[in-house]
């Protein structure tokens, strides 16, 4: 993708004055106006500017005015003004369109009423006539710009008093109605177009609904250019109603669905994102809301909107589109604050939208972890007997428990291929396919296996009680696949998790041996051993194609390397990249004693065959360096750090942070480890954005030559840059951490309480916001409960994120450490109040009370914060009001400057 284009959305503010025919309605309503769009509006700017990141446009789509009187355009012109300064717009990239409130009604009203009754029936000739063509019969030709001129004083508004002349009709093709401007950004190096749709000027009465007209010859002429071909680059169209409203509404946005990218529209009062599809186009629509209601003032959900639009280097098209919705806050205050409730995919008030080839789609701000997807191989060989008796198992059971096989051997056997080709081939067979590969080091907990599971089922795990987990994974239709169950540890999490998951197939592989041998357990055995020769060498002979060896010295490596898969593979490797047979076997001579032939049931064979693969990864690593050196670079311990990499893969930013490279180098650094077999590159569907992953035995190999204390810093020092909720470029920091959702879960579960100390107080916001929270909560928990000097932040994030997901007993258990331990009786008085919070929706009104009381509200007033003190106050009447106390609840809010909601009521007449 190529630059971001940002847009500040506006609508509807209904601007009318008091020197105006709506004199006295104005001066009523001035004060609700100004506490909307006064200094909060400015607030509510500044925080959309915070990140840093500059606005390209503003744009404001209908209803500058109320009765379109030429006096209410000077608080409007003065607003979008203010508005432009304050976010740093020139007033030459602000785009505005009329709408039906900037109709003056009464104006040729004789003329309009004949126009709208004859303009169905003159169909594409009125449209023509419209554009300065011939009248159609019964249609007068005066009519049409007596119509028009009932929006003089907004056009004067725009043109005159904002100095946006090129917006107006007559300065562009259509001459009557819309305009079309070029807009030129600095760093953008495709085309901008803003198309400016008149929806407005047929209106002028309260059932205008399916009686307004675009009209065929507004849209063409306004969305191509001179020789009828639509315009190249983002073209951004502005417009009033909606599709639904116009009586070509139907037609409209077939006619500009290939003419334009993105349509922002106004009149309806709520926000809206309404994506429209066709089998050839996609158009995406928002609607902004409305900045000020007429009706419900203050107390209405007045809102706006910040897009971020991210155009394709190929194209100049939109590819991907943020929105930022922002609203007005009635109920606990009055401010403008991010919109959490419009849509459920919206989190944070943030919506991501990416087109595919059939049209819009959410792009969820905490991306599901994708099913495990095997692929078969080209170069699978043998295994036919393996195969049939994991076909066999896979039917067996015991009783009431579905089948359960552990797939055996030693390492690099190929267990893990083997299982990949059998649900490759029988993946329709076994629905969706769950694989969680175990780090065998350090193998996690079963409540996270069921975690992990659960996402790949296509669960949102943060809506699920953790408890409820496996009822409902059995109830899916699912097979289980856990990898790399290699010790006595990892066998043991395996058996819990799966006991709790009896009606759902299971196939494990690893090297424990002892795992499901004793009788009755219910668990059917595949072992798998080392090939023959004559599977080795057709292996072999797969892998290299023409450019194999003779078969003497195929036999002769296959006999050296024991018959092991993942060790002939990995020497298929270096004869493609310019060994011959005879090179490869002297560097392993060199290394290592000659090998008599294998005996597969020799008990030494396991320790030997891993020494071989230990051979094969050490000459791997010296051609590795080899070429690092002829490239003038130094990557013995860039390597080497590798082996401490998340087994569940990494992309560029973690992987260049984790082998302590500089950005630039990190993509020939894992070209040049991909050659040589050492990472494998993750497949496309699974991270389109490019992802590597390290085979565990490989890293076992690594982690020889590294110690793990500096990559630990360094991955925690990564997660903390990306998580940190500092607005300043958050959103790119936190799309980054976004894709790598799995590697930080697994770091959150790996990390100890000294980078937790680090990360969680300053990063919590982005477990909470981008989810799944849990993995985060797992962690702050686990830090929160051991003594440390940070433990009370910690435990503040425990708090919020146990919060996030409703676990009220947690809450309260990190509140009182944040109570007993917190840095400053300020922070302590905040735990206390979120305490209290927890015991009044519990019911406990009287504690909940007293510590309002006693706890936290003489903090505040020590330490003369107005705010929290007012706040505070607020919160204890709310809590009299619940207890019927209302003379006590009302001076309590009496002693407040701001009131509540509830306090309002409790004040006011008693029901």
């Amino acid at each position: 993708m190529g630059r971001r284009v940002r847009i500040f959305h506006i609508s509807d503010l209904h601007a009318r004055s008091t020197n105006g025919p709506q004199a006295e309605r104005a001066a009523r309503e001035a004060p609700s106006r100004r506490r909307v769009l006064g200094k909060e509006w400015e607030d509510n700017l500044a925080e959309l500017r915070a990140d840093g990141t500059a606005v390209d446009l503003v744009v404001f789509t209908g209803d500058l005015g109320d009765w379109g009187h030429g006096t209410d355009y000077t608080m409007g012109v003065e607003f979008l003004r203010r508005t432009c300064a304050v976010l740093g717009v020139p007033i030459e990239r602000l785009f505005v369109v009329p709408g039906n409130h900037d109709i003056a009604r009464k104006t040729e009203e004789e003329r309009w009423k004949a126009l709208r009754e004859k303009m169905a029936q003159g169909g594409l000739r009125a449209s023509d006539w419209m554009a300065g063509g011939s009248p159609p019969p019964g249609f007068e030709d005066d009519w049409r710009d007596a119509v028009l001129h009932r929006q003089e004083s907004f056009w004067h508004a725009v043109t005159v008093d904002l100095g946006r002349g090129e917006l107006a009709p007559w300065q562009n093709r259509h001459k009557r109605l819309g305009y079309q401007v070029r807009v030129p950004l600095d760093g953008l190096d495709t085309t901008l177009w803003i198309i400016g749709l008149d929806t407005s000027w047929l209106a002028g009465d309260e059932s205008d609904t399916g009686k307004l007209w675009l009209t065929e010859h507004q849209i063409e002429l306004v969305t191509a250019d001179y020789e009828g071909v639509g315009l190249p680059g983002f073209r951004l169209a502005l417009m009033h109603h909606r599709f639904a409203d116009l009586a070509d509404g139907d037609r409209a946005p077939r006619l500009m669905a290939d003419r334009v990218d993105l349509l922002l529209h106004g009149h309806q009062h709520e926000p809206m994102v309404e994506p429209w599809t066709s089998p050839d186009h996609a158009l995406l629509v928002l609607a902004a809301g409305c900045l000020y209601e007429g009706d419900e003032q203050h107390r209405y959900p007045n809102a706006c909107q910040m897009l971020d639009v991210e155009l394709s280097d190929d194209t100049g098209r939109p590819g991907r589109v943020s929105v930022r919705f922002r609203g007005w806050a009635d109920r606990n205050g009055l401010f403008w604050g991010d919109d959490w409730l419009l849509y459920k995919s919206a989190r944070g008030g943030r919506l991501e939208l990416e087109r595919l080839a059939h049209g819009w789609q959410v792009r969820g701000e905490a991306p599901r972890v994708p099913p495990w997807m095997p692929a078969s191989s080209e170069v699978f060989v043998g295994r036919g007997a393996e195969l049939r008796k994991l076909d066999e198992a896979m039917r067996a059971g015991a009783g009431a428990r579905v089948a359960v096989v552990a797939v055996q051997g030693m390492a690099g056997v190929g267990k893990s291929f083997l299982v990949e080709q059998f649900c490759a081939k029988n993946r329709v067979r076994f629905g969706t396919i769950c694989r969680w590969v175990l780090d065998p080091a350090n193998p996690p907990t079963a409540a996270h296996g069921l975690l992990e599971i659960a996402r790949q089922a296509g669960f949102d795990v943060d809506r699920i009680p953790p408890k409820e987990l496996a009822t409902v994974l059995n109830e899916r239709e699912i097979l289980v696949h856990i990898d790399n169950v290699d010790g006595r540890e990892a066998a043991t999490l395996v058996g819990e998790l799966l006991g709790s998951l009896p009606q759902r197939p299971a196939i494990v592989t690893g090297r424990y041996m002892a795992l499901g041998t004793t009788p009755g357990s219910g668990w059917q055995r595949v072992e798998v051993e080392s090939l023959d020769a004559d599977t080795s060498v057709a292996l072999l002979r797969k892998e290299l194609g023409g450019d194999a060896p003779s078969e003497a010295q195929m036999r002769g490596l296959a006999s050296e390397l024991g018959g092991l898969p993942l060790a002939i593979h990995l020497a298929a490797g270096y004869l493609r990249s310019g060994y011959t047979a005879e090179d490869f076997l002297g560097e392993f001579r060199s290394r290592l004693l000659a090998l008599p032939p294998v005996d597969p049931v020799d008990p030494t064979s396991k320790g030997r065959s891993r020494g071989i693969v230990a051979v094969a990864f050490e000459i791997s690593r010296s051609l590795f360096l080899a070429e690092a050196t002829k490239r003038g670079k130094d990557w013995d311990a860039a390597l080497s750090a590798l082996g401490w990499a998340p087994l569940v893969g990494f992309g560029r930013s973690l992987g260049a942070a984790i082998v302590d490279v500089p950005a630039d180098e990190i993509g020939p650094f894992l070209q040049a480890a991909t050659a040589l077999s050492l990472v494998r590159r993750v497949e496309a569907k699974e991270r389109p954005d490019g992802a590597w992953s390290v085979h565990p035995l490989v890293a076992e190999f690594l982690r020889t030559k590294h110690a793990r204390g500096p990559i630990d810093e360094r991955i925690t020092f990564w997660v903390a840059k990306h998580a940190d909720g500092n607005p300043e470029s958050r959103s790119e920091r936190w799309a980054v951490l976004s894709r790598e959702s799995s590697a930080v879960h697994w770091w959150l579960a790996e990390a100890d309480d000294e980078s937790l100390t680090k990360v969680l107080p300053r990063c919590w916001e982005y477990g909470s916001s981008h989810g799944p929270v849990r993995p985060w909560l797992d962690a702050a928990r686990r830090a929160s409960k051991r003594l440390h000097p940070a433990r009370a932040k910690v435990a503040w994030a425990w708090a919020q994120l146990a919060s996030q997901v409703g676990e009220l007993s947690e809450v309260l258990q990190a509140a009182e450490i944040v109570r007993q331990e917190g840095d400053g009786e300020r922070d302590r008085a905040l735990a206390a109040g979120l305490g209290a919070d927890i015991l009044v929706a519990r019911g406990e009104l009287d504690e909940g009370l007293r510590i309002r009381r006693e706890e936290a509200l003489p903090v505040y007033e020590r330490l003369g914060d107005v705010r929290s003190k007012a706040v505070t106050m607020g919160q204890i009447a709310d809590i009299l009001v619940a207890q019927g106390n209302w003379t006590r609840a009302c001076a309590s809010s009496a002693k407040r400057r701001c009131r509540s909601t509830s306090a309002w009521a409790m004040c006011g007449p008693r029901p």
